[in-house]
């Protein structure tokens, strides 16, 4: 185990003998030190993990959840995680009464999230003076580029022109999670 030793700091540790707390929260041991074999006392707090309430949204279906978090963990808006069976990525954070873009999990009274194994891909195609707007399925880490042929719905097939990213940004090839838009022209 790693623990802080009185002579050389935070170093591996051999336990001697110990036991745990009433509470199976706390070990009280006896441990030395791998390095300078310094033998001493070390009590240690297992912290407990804090529910917090997660609204999940799956397309226009969205369910309440409590999930356990660690209380000295830090999230943020756009990190991704599991939340029971599901894959979700944060959308939103509550601490007290403001939305926050990260705060430490013990502020946080509601997280906002969006199932997130599937996402829709929004494409803009372009026909003459017209636009139409479409989309397509992928998991989050697959790739879209410049150049792309995409098929769509009903057996048509679109041109990547263009990418815009979440940023702001347009480059030539981003993932799925990061894509705000495609343009694209349509191709026969």
């Amino acid at each position: 185990m790693i623990a802080e030793c009185p002579n050389c700091g935070e170093s591996p540790h051999t336990i001697i003998k110990g036991r745990m707390g009433s509470s199976r929260r706390t070990l009280d041991a006896t441990v030395r030190c791998s390095e300078c074999e310094h033998v001493h006392h070390v009590s240690i707090k297992d912290k407990v993990d804090v529910k917090v309430r997660m609204i999940i949204s799956d397309g226009r279906v969205s369910r309440k959840e409590i999930i356990e978090l660690n209380p000295d963990d830090v999230v943020a808006v756009g990190d991704e995680m599991f939340a029971g069976r599901d894959y979700v990525q944060i959308r939103s954070i509550e601490a007290g009464e403001r939305r926050v873009r990260s705060a430490p999990v013990k502020d946080i009274s509601t997280i906002w999230a969006r199932i997130f194994d599937t996402l829709k891909v929004r494409i803009s195609i372009h026909r003459g003076s017209r636009s139409v707007s479409r989309y397509v399925l992928a998991p989050p880490d697959e790739e879209f580029g410049v150049g792309d042929v995409i098929s769509l719905d009903g057996g048509a097939k679109a041109a990547v022109e263009k990418i815009k990213t979440v940023d702001g940004r347009s480059p030539k090839r981003a993932q799925a999670r990061e894509i705000v838009r495609l343009y694209g022209k349509p191709v026969r």
